[in-house]
């Protein structure tokens, strides 16, 4: 059985005996927001659902009221 997703890391490890064992971790990886062409900040997160969490980001950070405040949303390379 596994339980590994698309944004984990197998790893290594050992217990207290010496004996290994393999585990996954949540793989993050940094989000650049920019917001009308300047850099506003950057999180760390596991890759998923970047949109909602763009979004949930801009409205806790009092940027913006409601989703239709933002014009649009898309990645950059």
């Amino acid at each position: 059985m596994s339980n590994k997703s698309d944004a984990a890391l197998e790893v290594s490890l050992f217990d207290e005996r010496g004996g290994r064992y393999h585990d996954y971790l949540a793989e993050e990886r940094p989000l650049s927001v920019i917001v009308q062409g300047y850099p506003y900040a950057t999180l760390m997160r596991t890759p998923g659902d970047d949109q909602r969490l763009i979004m949930g980001f801009l409205r806790t950070e009092g940027v913006i009221e409601y989703a239709d405040d933002i014009a649009s949303i898309s990645p950059c390379d």
